[in-house]
């Protein structure tokens, strides 16, 4: 890909080789001041972090009114406890299985490198996702670690806009509620 730079307020959309759109679609996002942040990966009961959503409700809708998509990458702001984390981390898209994170929808992104990931409250950009989502319909933004310890990860989470229920679990099966007052930041794509 060439030229391709993303910040959770704006993108500056590339192209691949061939000059077509290389998942550069902005879609529903949530993109206020960061208010406080949430722990992902210190312990075993935080080894994975969902964070819902509906689709085309977000504060940041680009998607218009009737859309349906496949998210094809997720933006989250976040950032290190400490220097070059050993475990590393990817985003998944669930379903909405009664108020918590159900089944994974398509695939996940690929596995993110926790050594790229620095101290400064960053924009990390999980690639290679492919979850078709159906507007009106909530969904779970899940973000796991490949193993828990030091250093874990911090989300930036907001405290305005659409906020949707917060969820942590040990082993993607049983769910606990985190918050309902915050969501964490993030910008959805397609192509």
């Amino acid at each position: 890909m060439l030229g391709v730079q993303d910040s959770i307020r704006g993108v500056i959309a590339g192209q691949s080789a061939g000059g077509a759109p290389a998942c550069a679609t902005a879609q529903d996002a949530e993109t206020d001041a960061t208010a406080a942040t949430k722990w992902l990966g210190n312990v075993s009961g935080r080894k994975y972090y969902g964070s819902g959503f509906v689709v085309g409700s977000t504060e940041d809708d680009q998607s218009g009114a009737d859309d349906n998509y496949t998210i094809c990458k997720a933006i989250v702001r976040m950032y290190t406890s400490a220097d070059s984390p050993s475990n590393n981390v990817r985003a998944c898209v669930y379903d909405n299985n009664g108020g918590e994170p159900g089944s994974l929808v398509g695939t996940c992104s690929d596995w993110v490198v926790g050594s790229t990931i620095s101290t400064s409250e960053q924009d990390v950009s999980f690639e290679n996702m492919s979850a078709d989502v159906v507007n009106g319909t909530t969904y779970y933004l899940v973000l796991e670690v490949s193993a828990v310890g030091t250093p874990y990860y911090l989300l930036a989470v907001e405290s305005s806009g659409n906020l949707e229920d917060q969820e942590v679990s040990p082993d993607a099966a049983t769910w606990t509620n985190d918050s309902a007052v915050y969501t964490i930041k993030y910008i959805l794509y397609s192509n």
